[in-house]
């Protein structure tokens, strides 16, 4: 019978200083809360909601680290200088801190072990040493750190069900520990406090108590749980015996912590609290420096107190003083109020997504819960979800809120919660690991490169810090509901990964090299310069993030409204998902039936040349109306006549550039000269550079008739200019590269040598005309806009034929039949003198269109 031995209260939890001013401090102090991270949509604040996977440093803590720890900072096993004496005291001084934060007494032992509650976890199993194997106990929510360690200890691992309220099911394990009581082996329940994926709690004194009863041992892990709720290893006594005697069997035998989940704890060890009793391993694991009493040629002896013996190497000694800062904080707050700020942001969240039929929360909503959320999203009109990681990254890149997108490294539970079989699941895991569905699968224990991240199962996660002000615990729940309802119309702008199930903006890979993913700045650290320099990983951002919550979600507002504009530039085309999956292995040189979904960055092959899209300008209402209708006027003629200057130019299939024929016989020094940055110099004692405006050896046309004029000449002499570029020997060859037949196929544009052909023989018929492999989108009355546009001219042309004079000095313009964009049949030979000539616009009175002589020709 363990009888109650609570320890007294300390000062601390007699003085909790939990005001709303203290939470304040916390908030204001959180180093990075007024981080900027610039994303495919411009700059955003950091608004950090992963606190259930990693806390955040504090400002004040680690100035005390600064100033007051590492000053003094010296090894702890050394015991024979003041450095190290002060170390060790503060080491102590923390442990003591957890032990009294915990309500831990005489016969239970606080050990810093290893990386969080899968080290802590690890060293509890290696110190326990059993004559038979022992019979685990695990129930529904367990996190992999207190699933594994155990697996790999026993093959007799029981998992306890959750019952229709969605706790752990009591009656099941009662019915278990019957079962395995009589049969000799060793009994341990080992249990989460609560869910890391859903926050749901369990009752760790009722638990505790029937596990005793049975005579099993009570294990917890307090990973999720441990920053939001009161942590007690030996409860009150909570019944009298018959002779009158306190019997407590609430007591918990051990318990494991992540320190690095407190605010201020990052960079923590994990630690193991335990009855002394449980350590009956004498060799530690590790065994090694500062667990042995001494060591001979042929011999050891280990030390025989426990937390000597299982803390062996050099600990992580900051980051244990650390982990008691991070505990003593959490007292001075106080448990209770974190537990009444946590249950009321539970209430808002519940209250606020209840009206999103979009959002699925996972978990039950009425157990009792600290406020993390694990949810997916649905597409109404499709039924689909939204992948989890996508969420997450709009998260970030429209808000700037971080979130985590998974299992949450609780896979059964995931299971469970999204409803999926065991035999679901194993077809799943066989296409994960790229293997046939009904392939054998149990010698398998490690991924390899072809795995399909991008199918396994998840949600997203986040948690409501309870420090947080209202503000932007309210800019999260309407962040969240706006991704719901309104996230699923940017998926056109992102692409994913299937290896690793990334989600990125397509703009990623139109940044530089230098910027793109950039992750980590140790590369950038050099002393070359006799100190130390480096190169920042934080992008000073062009214009400033939102000012405040509500400008942002305006902001958010804004770029779902204009998703449908920004996907219409396919839409437009009619362009269909398959087709669109073909044009992307073209443009990337791949064959069109050829697995796509691995390419992120385009290479050298790429062929820019076929992706479709289309011309853009637009008229600004401040222009006058002459440049209105020379601009007007200027697309009609490009529309009429654009393709006969063809031959006179060259296309770059890799950039889809072109470039008149003239571009190439250009001195190198002007050729595409952009920036005269290189140029500028201070040797002068002044600034000096070289313009790169070239001044021209003749005049522009002095106004918008003139220019109509020039070009109407240009069009007009297409036919004499190519037979002299065919007399000087310039062949079309369409370089620089001659399309394939996956190329021919999806060609959709005119070719240069093409047009040659048209220019020569205008009654020319190349085969059938080519249909295109898109088909543009047509309107209620079956017209398109193209045909919507070329009647409009027809009918402006034929009402002002009356009024105008033909001019002998213009082109005849050909009648023109649309065959496609690639292919035009021409019904009037060149030079006929019946062919209606081209004319400029008119004004409503029928006049021609006045220039004045001031006007720039093409100003806009």
């Amino acid at each position: 019978m363990h009888k109650s031995r609570r320890p007294l209260a300390n000062a601390m939890e007699r003085q909790e200083a939990a005001t709303p001013d203290l939470m304040k401090f916390v908030d204001d102090n959180v180093i990075g809360k007024d981080r900027v991270i610039i994303g495919p949509y411009g700059p955003r604040q950091v608004t950090y909601c992963d606190y259930v996977a990693s806390g955040r440093a504090l400002k004040f803590i680690e100035y005390y680290i600064q100033e007051e720890v590492l000053p003094l900072y010296g090894n702890t096993h050394t015991s024979t200088s003041t450095v190290s004496l002060q170390t060790s005291a503060y080491r102590e001084q923390a442990r003591k801190i957890i032990h009294n934060a915990v309500h831990a007494g005489p016969d239970d032992v606080v050990i810093f072990s290893g990386n969080g509650c899968t080290g802590a976890l690890t060293t509890l199993v290696n110190a326990m040493s059993f004559t038979k194997p022992p019979v685990i106990f695990v129930g529904p929510f367990e996190h992999h750190s207190n699933l594994l360690p155990w697996r790999e200890l026993t093959p007799k691992l029981i998992r306890i069900e959750e019952n229709s309220k969605g706790l752990l099911d009591l009656k099941q394990l009662d019915n278990q520990l019957k079962t395995w009581q009589g049969r000799g082996h060793p009994m341990i329940g080992a249990f989460s406090a609560g869910s890391n994926v859903t926050g749901i709690m369990t009752d760790t004194a009722r638990v505790a108590t029937l596990l005793h009863r049975y005579g099993a041992l009570a294990i917890f892990d307090y990973a999720a749980t441990a920053p939001y709720v009161d942590i007690d290893m030996n409860p009150p006594a909570d019944r009298l015996t018959s002779n009158g005697e306190e019997e407590n069997l609430a007591y918990k035998d051990a318990i494991v912590l992540s320190p690095h989940k407190l605010v201020g704890g990052p960079g923590t060890p994990g630690v193991l609290i335990a009855k002394k009793h449980l350590f009956t391993s004498v060799v530690p694991q590790p065994c090694g420096g500062g667990t042995v009493f001494f060591v001979s040629k042929h011999n050891q002896v280990y030390l025989k107190d426990i937390v000597e013996r299982w803390e062996g190497g050099t600990p992580n000694i900051v980051g244990c003083i650390r982990a008691g800062l991070a505990f003593q904080l959490k007292q001075a707050i106080g448990p209770s109020n974190i537990v009444r700020r946590e249950e009321e942001l539970v209430r808002r969240a519940f209250s606020t997504w209840s009206h999103c039929p979009n959002l699925i929360l996972v978990g039950s909503h009425r157990a009792k819960r600290v406020p993390i959320f694990s949810f997916l999203i649905r597409h109404a009109q499709s039924g689909l979800l939204l992948h989890h990681n996508y969420v997450c990254t709009l998260l970030n890149d429209v808000f700037g809120i971080q979130a985590r997108g998974g299992c949450a490294c609780a896979g059964p539970y995931g299971q469970d919660l999204l409803g999926i079989s065991d035999e679901l699941m194993r077809k799943i895991e066989s296409l994960l690991l790229g293997r046939k569905p009904d392939a054998d699968s149990s010698g398998t224990r490690v991924a390899d490169p072809t795995s399909r991240e991008i199918l396994k199962p998840g949600f997203a996660r986040l948690n409501l810090i309870y420090f947080a002000d209202d503000p932007s615990i309210q800019f999260v729940l309407r962040a969240v509901t706006m991704v719901a309802e309104h996230g699923w119309k940017l998926l056109p702008q992102y692409t994913f990964k299937r290896e690793t199930a990334e989600w990125k903006h397509r703009s990623h890979h139109k940044q530089r090299p230098s910027r793109r993913g950039k992750r980590s700045g140790l590369d950038s650290v050099s002393y070359t310069s006799g100190m130390m320099t480096y190169t920042s990983v934080t992008s000073i951002p062009e214009k400033p993030p939102p000012a405040n919550y509500q400008d942002c979600l305006k902001m958010a507002e804004e770029i779902f409204d204009s998703a449908e504009a920004k996907d219409k530039e396919l839409d437009l085309l009619g362009i269909s998902d398959e087709l669109m999956r073909k044009i992307e292995s073209l443009l990337l040189g791949r064959k069109p039936d050829a697995d796509s979904s691995g390419t992120r960055v385009a290479d050298p092959t790429s062929r820019e040349i076929l992706k479709p899209g289309f011309a853009r300008l637009n008229l600004i209402y401040f222009a006058d109306d002459p440049s209105i209708q020379f601009v007007l006027r200027a697309v009609a003629m490009v529309a009429e006549h654009g393709w006969k200057l063809l031959p006179q130019y060259t296309f770059k299939r890799e950039t889809a550039e072109w470039k008149h024929r003239s571009h190439h016989k250009q001195r190198p020094s002007r050729r595409g000269k952009r920036s005269g940055l290189d140029s500028v110099s201070y040797t002068s004692g002044m600034m000096t550079y070289t313009s790169v405006t070239s001044i021209p050896e003749k005049p522009p046309p002095a106004n918008y008739q003139d220019c109509l004029k020039m070009a109407e000449e240009i069009f007009d002499s297409a036919e004499a200019k190519d037979k002299e570029l065919e007399e000087l020997g310039i062949e079309l060859h369409d370089n620089p590269f001659e399309f394939d037949e996956d190329g021919s196929k999806f060609r959709w544009f005119l070719l240069p040598s093409e047009a040659r052909r048209y220019l020569q023989d205008p009654e020319l018929q190349l085969g059938p005309p080519k249909s295109l492999p898109f088909k543009v989108k047509t309107y209620e009355d079956g017209t398109t806009s193209q045909q919507k546009a070329r009647l409009h001219r027809r009918n402006t042309a034929q009402s002002s034929d009356s009024d105008a004079k033909p001019e002998n000095n213009r082109i005849a313009r050909p009648r023109m039949v649309p065959a496609g964009m690639r292919h035009r049949r021409i019904l009037a030979k060149r030079g006929d003198t019946q062919s209606t000539p081209v004319r400029l616009p008119k004004l409503n009175n029928g006049s021609l269109v006045s220039m004045p002589q001031e006007e720039k020709a093409g100003v806009v």
